[in-house]
């Protein structure tokens, strides 16, 4: 899925989130290097995701922890 695809999927998953929570979703795209990346600089986005996130791919909770 790409571009235009890609934009309305994820405008709906954040429709369907807002829905069934009623949170507001943010989406933040990044590719295993760049993300790797923040949790090497302990970036505050990490940390929230430590305390907030949903583990949604295999091996992510490894990445997340810093072993790379």
């Amino acid at each position: 899925m790409e571009g235009a695809d890609w934009v309305a999927a994820t405008a709906r998953l954040r429709e369907h989130v807002h829905a069934w929570t009623g949170n507001e979703a943010q989406l933040v795209e990044l590719t295993q290097a760049s993300f790797a990346s923040l949790v090497k600089d302990h970036n505050p986005l990490i940390t929230a995701v430590r305390a907030d996130g949903v583990t949604l791919t295999p091996g992510s909770r490894t990445v997340l922890r810093g072993a790379t």
